[in-house]
């Protein structure tokens, strides 16, 4: 009986402990509760990131904390004055956690805060607080330590007006936002902020805009206005408004606009600038300061933490729009699409990449040191190796391995496209007749080559000898007691065919200019237009090339010149000028119909039009295939063409050249040159006539009045012209002399005839009127506008180089030469010819007299000219 109680008892015990434990363990168990009150929306990325943080550091240390989330902005108790919202928001937080079930409350945000210190009666009058981006001095002045704790931080607002007025001084500042209770808070702190500068700028509020009023609320900014956007989330109506839709709609109606943002976000939605929060950090600190509260501390003992991290964000892009560089922004500036941040951060791994390609280029150079010990190896694990097997098949260059004997062990599959060749054929074929190198640049000991070689270029043909231009690198294989070859053959066609391309081009553009520089450096006319010709028809490789001109004086085409091969061609010049008539139509209406200033070409043979069946017959005859024609235009005036006949089709795409467009304006100016010249050649032989009539109609009447000197004149302006031409001067001055000549007598038309006529020698006084002629003879030449000096060369022809002359008395240099030719001319023909007064003397005698007064009365090397003179005219 008594074995049975000590039973019972133990098992009531027993029953008693278990009882104990399980509801210590219920007891141990309870689940800790933490509210998480935000101030603003959840749509917000802020919020977001401060959610995440904060859990973030309950995940880290394994906390089963329940944790519950409510936002004062979609409760709408972020409107003071409306103390329904505040009793709304009160019920949605009893409805979540009701009175007493609460451990926690972690506030993010100035309201979340100031809510709980007014608001906690009745909802959580003992439940420690931790806040986070608490910005408000004021709040955080009265906030209980006893109560609470938590991480505190300068408003962004602040940050951000304080940045905006130092980079755009003086600029007046729109205040932008919603009129939700978030876009209200907005206002209120950039105004409080505002408040507290001690030089207020000048500030625009626009509220209640949506993407559709933009265009209105834009009339009212001035041009320069900064542009800060607060919560733009939704209108009055209700209707949601995306932040980058406000932005974009800014920007596109004025550029010049500086935009910045609150949100974080709206530097990447096209804003200048925004503040970046860094919420996740101090979401993260609120949370890990909960789990020490949580933990058993007190929240007194934990002192409010300081995060000032808040940091300007800019676009580098929009910066350079702004004039905004790198040495202005704050120093924890953040910069994105920022070129430089792309090369520190792609940098290192380029560096890595050029450092594996260095390491991969020496290894394969050692790799080809050591090929000759480890072919056999390499062969082996080729042939058991898929992935080397299709590494060799499908290389971009092509692959042949043979023996010493020339029999074919492998070729990859871009070696048999390059030679056409099929399996077959590589299995039962030797390498001389898949490859016969004798009729290619390569010979056998290439292809079996004794020791390293170097890769080289050549042709090798294909077994239908089709050449094929290669880089060819051919070297030995160990492969057991037989040695083996390799060759690698990478195909350069298309890289020979753009040198010869480029080096075609590069000749191309050298001959053009040097046909430019003939025109520019050379005052031949013809030669420089016939080295043009020949070289535009070598180029061209045509059989002929012709230039046509129109001159002014009928408009009739005229061939300027022409370049022939040297095997004889068609000729486009004769065509024209044995039927004139009909080929000048056809051109002009050839080149005027085509409308352009550019080049075309066409087939004689194709022209239908009746009229100009004759102009087809000759083209055919002469042989004449086809016909490219360049008309030359200068300014829309049209100066002629250049016609080239059977060029090659080469040429067509080389003619596009812009360098060749310049020879042909250098041609164009060319024959505008020329008929200009030939227009001023035809007005100079007019005047050269005139002038030359006037003057030969005054030699005659000063002729008449003297008849004892009766073609004085003339041979004097003779015997001049020759001198003046033994001496090689200038045409102008030859022309001075040859006219000057013809009436340096012109003045005894004031001189009595009797005087002029007297067959004995004159009196003083007579002979001082007589050398009054040459004045007179300037006073008649003076008014007449001569090319030539006509009047002070007859003036000076009676002065000498010692000073003996008449009128002034000139010496050397200050007589022109044309008076000095004139008067030994002169002097020579006076003493040569009769007078009444005396004989007329020989040649030779005069020539005598004439030389012992040379260097003192006379030039000496006009004398040495008039022994030349003479000297030819005796030999005559």
């Amino acid at each position: 009986m008594t074995y049975r109680r000590k039973n019972l008892c133990s098992f009531f015990i027993t029953l008693l402990l278990v009882v104990s434990l399980s509801c210590a363990a219920d007891a141990g168990e309870k689940t800790t509760r933490v509210l998480l009150l935000h101030t603003l929306s959840p749509e917000e990325i802020w919020t977001q990131q401060a959610t995440k943080g904060i859990r973030s550091a309950f995940a880290d240390r394994q906390s089963s904390a329940e944790i519950y989330i409510q936002y004062m902005d979609v409760a709408g108790a972020l409107r003071s004055d409306r103390p329904e919202q505040t009793m709304k928001l009160k019920n949605l937080i009893r409805a979540k956690l009701p009175p007493g079930s609460l451990d926690l409350v972690i506030t993010t945000g100035n309201e979340a805060a100031s809510f709980l210190l007014v608001n906690e009666e009745g909802l959580f009058e003992d439940v420690p607080i931790v806040f986070c981006e608490l910005t408000n001095p004021s709040i955080l002045s009265v906030f209980p330590r006893e109560r609470g704790t938590g991480v505190f931080s300068t408003s962004p607002v602040s940050l951000l007006l304080r940045e905006i007025i130092r980079l755009h001084p003086g600029i007046p500042i729109s205040l932008v936002a919603d009129l939700t209770p978030a876009g209200l808070r907005d206002l209120a702190h950039f105004h409080n902020h505002l408040n507290s500068l001690a030089k207020r700028p000048e500030v625009v509020t626009l509220a209640g805009l949506s993407p559709e009023k933009v265009p209105l609320y834009r009339e009212s900014l001035s041009r320069e206005t900064v542009v800060i956007f607060g919560t733009c989330a939704r209108t009055l109506s209700g209707a949601p408004i995306l932040l980058g839709e406000m932005i974009g709609a800014f920007s596109s109606l004025s550029p010049s606009n500086p935009i910045y943002t609150v949100q974080e976000e709206g530097v990447s939605l096209g804003a200048l600038g925004s503040v970046a929060g860094n919420a996740f950090l101090k979401g993260r600190r609120a949370g890990e300061i909960a789990l020490r509260i949580l933990g058993g501390e007190s929240p007194a003992s934990i002192e409010p933490e300081l995060m000032d991290s808040n940091a300007m964000v800019f676009d580098f892009r929009k910066m350079s729009d702004f004039g905004i560089t790198r040495s202005r922004l704050p120093r924890n500036s953040i910069v994105i699409n920022d070129p430089a941040d792309l090369l520190r951060k792609y940098g290192p791994f380029a560096a890595l990449n050029l450092f594996v390609f260095s390491i991969l280029g020496g290894l394969a150079a050692f790799l080809r040191k050591k090929i000759a010990r480890r072919k056999k190896t390499e062969k082996d694990l080729l042939e058991r190796s898929k992935y080397w097997e299709t590494l060799f098949q499908h290389s971009p260059e092509g692959i042949i391995v043979y023996s010493s004997s020339g029999k074919i062990i492998e070729a990859n599959t871009r070696f048999r496209s390059l030679f056409s060749l099929s399996g077959e054929q590589l299995s039962t074929e030797s390498l001389s007749s898949v490859l016969p190198w004798e009729n290619g640049t390569l010979s056998r000991k290439d292809f079996f080559p004794e020791g390293k070689t170097a890769a080289k270029e050549a042709v090798i043909p294909d077994r239908n000898l089709i050449p094929l231009t290669a880089s060819f690198l051919p070297f030995s294989l160990s492969s057991g007691k037989e040695k083996n070859f390799c060759a690698l053959v990478h195909d350069i066609s298309k890289r020979k065919a753009m040198e010869s391309e480029l080096s075609d081009r590069a000749f191309f553009q050298e001959q053009l200019a040097s046909v430019s520089t003939s025109f520019l450096l050379s005052q031949d006319y013809t030669g420089s237009i016939r080295h043009a010709l020949e070289t535009i028809r070598l180029l061209a490789d045509a059989e002929t090339a012709s230039l046509f001109r129109i001159p002014v004086q009928n408009g009739t085409l005229l061939p300027e010149h022409e370049a022939i091969g040297p095997g004889g061609g068609p000729s486009l010049a004769e065509m024209i000028t044995s039927t004139p008539g009909q080929h000048d139509r056809f051109w002009k209406q050839l080149i005027f119909n085509e409308g352009s200033h550019r080049h075309f070409s066409f087939i004689p043979g194709d022209i239908t039009d009746p009229d100009f069946q004759k102009v087809r017959d000759a083209f055919v005859k002469e042989g004449i295939r086809s016909l490219s024609v360049f008309p030359l235009f200068l300014k829309d005036s049209f100066h002629g063409f250049l016609s080239l006949g059977n060029p090659s089709e080469k040429w067509l795409r080389n003619s596009e050249d812009t360098l060749f467009d310049m020879v042909r304006d250098i041609l164009s100016a060319a024959l505008e040159q020329r008929t200009d010249e030939e227009c001023l050649e035809r007005n100079n032989r007019a005047m050269n006539e005139r002038f030359t009539g006037a003057i030969r109609a005054m030699c005659q009447v000063s002729e008449l009045r003297d008849v004892s000197t009766a073609g004085h004149q003339k041979s004097v302006s003779s015997i001049a012209e020759s001198l003046s031409k033994i001496l090689v001067m200038p045409e102008d001055i030859r022309q001075g002399v040859l006219f000057a000549g013809l009436v340096h007598d012109v003045g005894k038309l004031y001189i009595p005839a009797g005087i002029l006529s007297k067959p004995t020698r004159l009196s003083a006084p007579e002979y001082e009127l007589v050398k009054k002629h040459p004045e007179y003879g300037r006073d008649i030449l003076s008014p007449l506008a001569f090319p030539w000096p006509l009047a002070e060369i007859v003036f000076q022809h009676h002065e000498r180089i010692d000073g003996s002359g008449y009128p002034l008395g000139l010496r050397r240099e200050g007589i022109r030469i044309e008076a000095r030719i004139l008067s030994v001319a002169d002097a020579y023909d006076a003493m040569t010819s009769d007078r009444p007064y005396r004989k007329k003397k020989t040649s030779a005698e005069a020539l005598a007299e004439l030389q012992l007064l040379s260097g003192t009365a006379y030039d000496p090397q006009i004398v040495k000219a008039l022994e030349e003179y003479c000297s030819n005219k005796r030999a005559a």
